[in-house]
């Protein structure tokens, strides 16, 4: 069952639909902006992106289910993550080839920032409260982001970070009373379910998005090679040599463009793409070394 918050979140989105359809309406060139959007959604690389990822999902909510870590209750929760935060993740693997993004992830899901955000959806206000109040801090916080980016609007922004502040404090305050008015029917147990999802869900996305980055990085890699070979396919040989050799390197893959797609294009056995590619890794170490 939906709560107050989620309930007032819908109603405000199918307004801004509304708002965007009466737009496009009068605007073509806005409905046609719309419509290629949506047409390149729905194209197989990147449809089949996501369908893989909830399937990949799905079977990881099997496992903690029968582990006892997931139940029927966590499925509303589940469901916003994958659509909101978990597409969010899928589509930063074009930025996994940083070095840190792994890392910065990890430190992402461990941040105060999840508490937080557990202890107010702990409890919701009354729907016409939140259908006000919603809207009322999406424009401060939009106001706040544009004022600090000016110089001359520095007073403003400062004005504004208090009033976020005030309307933080206050927000917590009444999700304190909220919670401690309704403790006696808080299921302690299954709330305590829906923390760790908001800390295993985020994990669980990671190896898919490593895998996603590589084969996005092979992807690009092979594009090189078939150019390199005036659009003649590339022998599983080398195909072969290639995954051998870059393995779970995939930032060393990211990393590979002309040069080693202009030797790999020539390569005639496992063994021969296989030696170009090590060569290519170590030139990169001796890269790293010279640069610090």
């Amino acid at each position: 069952m939906l709560t107050s918050r989620e309930l007032a979140s819908l109603i405000w989105l199918g307004v801004m639909a509304i708002v965007v359809a009466m737009m496009a309406l009068r605007d073509r060139s806005l409905a046609r902006s719309i419509g290629n959007v949506a047409v390149t959604a729905l194209r197989p690389p990147i449809l089949t992106v996501i369908v893989v990822f909830f399937v990949y999902l799905a079977c990881c909510l099997w496992v903690a289910e029968r582990l006892g870590v997931w139940n029927s209750g966590l499925a509303k929760e589940t469901v916003i993550w994958a659509v909101v935060s978990g597409m969010a993740v899928v589509f930063s693997a074009t930025n996994a080839n940083d070095p840190s993004y792994f890392r910065q992830a990890i430190r992402r899901t461990f941040a105060a920032t999840v508490l937080i955000e557990f202890f107010f959806g702990l409890a919701s206000f009354p729907l016409a409260v939140e259908l006000i109040i919603q809207p009322a801090l999406t424009l401060v916080v939009i106001l706040e982001v544009v004022a600090r980016g000016k110089e001359e609007a520095a007073q403003v922004a400062s004005c504004l970070g208090t009033v976020l502040a005030i309307a933080g404090f206050a927000f917590a305050l009444g999700t304190g009373v909220a919670v401690w008015r309704s403790r006696s029917s808080i299921d302690w147990s299954q709330q305590g379910l829906e923390f760790a999802l908001l800390l295993w869900l985020p994990l669980i996305a990671l190896p898919y998005v490593y895998v996603l980055a590589w084969g996005m990085n092979y992807g690009v890699l092979m594009s090189m090679i078939r150019w390199q070979r005036d659009d003649r396919p590339v022998p599983l040989s080398t195909r072969a040599g290639i995954a051998f050799g870059f393995n779970v390197a995939w930032r060393h893959l990211g990393q590979a463009r002309i040069d080693p797609a202009r030797d790999l294009a020539g390569a005639t056995s496992l063994s021969e793409a296989y030696g170009i590619v090590r060569r290519f890794r170590r030139s990169l170490g001796t890269r790293t070394r010279q640069d610090t």
